[in-house]
């Protein structure tokens, strides 16, 4: 990461309008460098870098998903109403 979270605070919309052109565009070039960083992270797991599976978050898995045998008793009406809630 290019920026700290001191650096981020100190951003304000009155203090970037004062930047020359050239701050301005290191600036962007910094804070995209660290949004894509930080997005490749947010995106890592398992399959994606060297961390074991254990350390994937519990919603990620498949076995999360819904199938029919496993609740049988939730009627069809509850569930779309559950999946536009």
């Amino acid at each position: 990461m290019h920026l700290s979270d001191f650096d981020l605070r100190q951003l304000e919309t009155r203090n970037l309008a004062r930047l020359p052109v050239a701050e301005k565009n290191r600036l962007l070039e910094k804070l995209l460098s660290d949004l894509i960083e930080a997005r490749e992270r947010l995106a890592a797991n398992s399959s994606t870098s060297s961390r074991p599976p254990s350390s994937d978050p519990p919603w990620s898995g498949p076995h999360h998903t819904y199938h029919p045998q496993v609740l049988p008793f939730m009627s069809e009406a509850f569930l779309k109403g559950m999946a536009t809630a």
